[in-house]
């Protein structure tokens, strides 16, 4: 329920109105005065007759005065069809006077034109736009072309005059003016004519001496800050459209305006006439709610009215409408000023709904919109609200941002083809871009200008045959390229690339930084990454020493693969050699690397001394700063560490522990000079480089040696009997008396005998025997037996 509480200030004042006039035939014209009142209380009413003066436009000479008679009266309905009691307080009716008229040519003769007019007092001294309002007049106006030499009919407004307006709430409507003649029509807002009447003077007497009186009409006079351009100020103004006719105002305060629409009909650029519209709005505090307008993304997530896209992407999103107790009204038209571009916004542009609706909108960039073009829309939201249907409005902005250029590709190498043609290659510039369109590729021949030669439409190609390229050892042939978008619009430049320069180029030759042996039967290489920016692949070729032929073995086309390991080798026979070469991508390779051979180590046994022989290792371009031998006998703890000079491929061991039989031996080399420092490559000790041989055993025969007598007397002189052993493995002793009962036995070969019994009992001086049993890392065994004597 709406309750409201607006004071009853009005009477019976006149409040607006306008003339049209409509031709009939031959002379005969249908004149029409409509005559908007206040129709609350006493006061004013309708003329009837109501006096009309016409006027030659040039002497301001009275011509003829018509007596018109009121035809029709009603109210007007401003108040929204949901609303049962209408608007409190508020009238306004309408008179219509009509009359046929005849404008004889004799009597009609000017050749300028004419002008009606009605005047009448007074107007509602509540108006609060202009001064003394209740004193003021008001005089209807209309202008017409000499009818003697031109048939018109002036424009006349279709549609009742809304005239009741809310605070706050944006109102837009078209009185929809009409012309018989579809002549053109301008549209403007003016200053309200006062007119000559008065509140002494507020109709002219229906007497024959009492005749209209001509124009000037002086105007009213504004209050305040209100002018022609602020009759009713607010956000938007009361203002016009010129073409359309289309009101629009939002008005900032409460009170009663008056405000006059001149319309102006043009013919083949020459005006005609006019006809002014006077009009008084009523503008009130509407206890109602204003529908909202929100836009979201196709997420629902809320988002700003300036939306910017990318070309050639598309964006939708939603304008959601809501009131909380009304049917909504949507209209969304596109006001930008270049609307005839190909890729529009997709959208509903009128639409109606209960409490809420959603309008999805699509708009795609398109590359035929100039970099920086912004679409916009206009959204009216219209309710169904109480007193008047409340509106609101946002503009939405639709910025373009171009297409994104693509970086240049790299131009990598070239091949060269019989001293006739030449190829070309480039990496790949445009990732994961989506919007390339093609490459551009330009060439100059020795210092000429480039000129567009070809052009690439396949992404993924990567290479350019070009068979026009005759004696390019003595023309240089240059070439650039860009890359295309799908707008058409060229990126930056490549680097260039020409025969000269590809005459010089070949890959750098490669240089290994070790070959060593790895585990018990495998050949481990390394080198350093090459910073080729066309490196296509290493090729890995091997042989064995004293061959020479080497062969492919491997290829790789990672360049951080820089480690290969060979298998399945026997490294104890054979020393192999290995070199890299680098293949670009033009197919060109570099020369044969630098080449680096195992170690191939060798080794004999003599008693109680080995002797090794190894291949040298001279493959680093600083040098081999020394060797070192690496022994280890199966029994040993440790791993010992014997230096030899760069010089040195051999060595004689004599220092050997007897206690084990089987030594291991190796040779390592390494690197001279300053560190190296090769990240992350295997054998770098320290940022130097080692290669490291095969690993031989070595292994001594088996001896021992059996003392034949020992006196356990208690001097502390040869007190024991032991068997001193030599490489000895295994190892087996026992001893009887001679009854042939057993004495002592062992198997530790660190034990020695006492000359007691099992049971410790001491034996006397006699001579026992003994059998040894003992075997050689060599897989030997060997049986002894003797004698040997206890002396007390």
């Amino acid at each position: 329920m709406l309750i409201w509480n607006i004071q009853n200030s009005f009477a019976k004042h006149i409040v607006g109105g306008a003339f049209s006039l409509q031709h009939i035939s031959g002379n005969n014209y249908k004149l029409t005065l409509k005559v908007l009142r206040d129709c609350n209380g006493g006061g004013a009413e309708f003329d009837d007759p109501a006096t009309v003066g016409v006027f030659d436009k040039v002497t301001h000479q009275l011509v003829e005065t018509y007596k018109m008679r009121l035809v029709s009266e009603e109210v007007l309905n401003f108040a929204g069809s949901n609303c049962n009691n209408g608007i409190p307080n508020t009238c306004t009716s309408i008179g219509i006077y009509e009359q046929n008229i005849t404008l004889a040519p004799g009597k009609f003769s000017s050749n300028v034109g004419y002008y009606f007019s009605y005047q009448r007092c007074c107007r509602n001294n509540i108006i609060v736009n202009i001064q003394y309002p209740g004193a003021a007049g008001i005089a209807i106006y209309m202008e017409i072309p000499a009818p003697r030499n031109l048939v018109n009919s002036t424009p006349y407004f279709n549609a009742n005059p809304n005239t009741f307006l809310c605070v706050g709430s944006l109102t837009k409507y078209n009185l929809d003016f009409k012309d018989a003649d579809g002549d053109q029509l301008k549209y403007s807002f003016v200053n309200p004519l006062n007119g000559t009447l008065d509140q002494n003077r507020t109709a002219i007497p229906n007497r024959s001496d009492a005749d209209p009186v001509p124009s000037p009409y002086p105007d009213i006079s504004w209050q305040g800050a209100h002018n022609t351009n602020q009759q009713i100020m607010g956000t938007p103004s009361l203002s016009i459209n010129a073409t359309t006719g289309e009101i629009s105002v939002n008005p900032l305060q409460a009170g009663v305006y008056v405000a006059a629409i001149k319309v102006e009909e043009f013919r083949q650029g020459i005006k005609l006439g006019e006809v002014r519209l006077e009009l008084q709005f009523n503008v009130m505090d509407c206890p109602q709610p204003v529908p909202l307008i929100v836009l979201k993304n196709t997420d629902g997530a809320l988002i700003g009215n300036t939306i910017t896209v990318n070309t050639p992407q598309t964006v939708c999103f939603d304008i959601e409408g809501t009131d909380i107790t009304d049917s909504l009204f949507m209209v969304v038209k596109n006001i930008s000023p270049d609307t005839n571009i190909s890729a529009k916004p997709i959208l509903t542009s009128v639409m109606t709904g209960f409490k809420k609706i959603t309008n999805r909108v699509c708009w795609e960039a398109s590359c035929d919109l100039p970099e920086g073009t912004t679409q916009t829309l206009l959204v009216e939201l219209t309710d169904n609200g109480c007193p008047l249907s409340t509106r609101s409005v946002m503009i939405i902005n639709l910025k373009t941002a171009p297409m994104p250029t693509i970086n240049a590709t790299d131009l990598l190498c070239m091949t060269l083809i019989d001293d006739k043609a030449t190829q070309f290659y480039w990496g790949d510039s445009t990732g994961n871009q989506p919007f390339f369109q093609k490459y551009n590729i330009y060439r100059a021949v020795n210092d000429g200008p480039y000129s567009l030669l070809d052009s690439v439409m396949d992404k993924n190609l990567r290479n350019y045959s070009d068979p026009n390229t005759p004696q390019y050892a003595t023309n240089n042939y240059k070439y650039f390229m860009r890359t295309v978008n799908q707008c058409s619009k060229e990126g930056p430049p490549s680097d260039t690339l020409g025969t000269f320069e590809q005459l010089k180029f070949i890959p750098d030759q490669q240089k290994l930084i070790t070959a060593t042996v790895y585990e018990k039967n495998k050949v481990l290489i390394s080198w350093p990454k090459t910073y080729e920016k066309d490196f296509a692949r290493y090729l890995i070729y091997k042989t064995e020493a004293s061959q020479q032929d080497y062969q492919l073995i491997k290829t790789y086309t990672t360049i951080t693969d820089t480690v290969f390991i060979d298998s399945d080798l026997d490294v104890q026979q054979y020393s192999y050699c290995y070199h890299v070469i680098m293949k670009d991508t033009c197919d060109n390779y570099g020369p044969n690397g630098l080449e680096a051979c195992t170690i191939l180590l060798k080794g004999s046994s003599k008693p109680y001394t080995h002797q090794i022989n190894w291949t040298s290792y001279d493959y680093w371009e600083s040098g081999t700063s020394n060797y070192e031998i690496m022994r280890q006998g199966n029994e040993s703890p440790f791993v010992k560490s014997i230096l030899a000079t760069p010089d040195d491929t051999s060595f004689s061991d004599a220092d050997l522990d007897v206690k084990s039989g089987i030594f291991a031996y190796s040779v390592i080399a390494n690197q001279q000079g300053s560190p190296t420092y090769y990240t992350g490559s295997p054998r770098i000790v320290e940022g130097y480089a080692q290669s490291q041989s095969n690993t031989i055993e070595l292994m001594q025969k088996p001896m021992v040696y059996i003392p034949n007598a020992f006196t356990p007397n208690g001097d502390g002189v040869n007190e024991t009997w032991n068997i001193r052993d030599l490489y000895v493995k295994d190892y087996h002793l026992i001893v009887y008396n001679k009854w042939g009962q057993l004495i002592f036995k062992t198997d530790n070969k660190n034990d020695k005998w006492t000359g007691t019994s099992e049971d410790l009992e001491y034996q006397p001086t006699d001579v026992y025997i003994y059998k040894l049993v003992y075997t050689g890392y060599d897989e030997s065994k060997t049986v002894l037996q003797g004698n040997v004597t206890i002396l007390r």
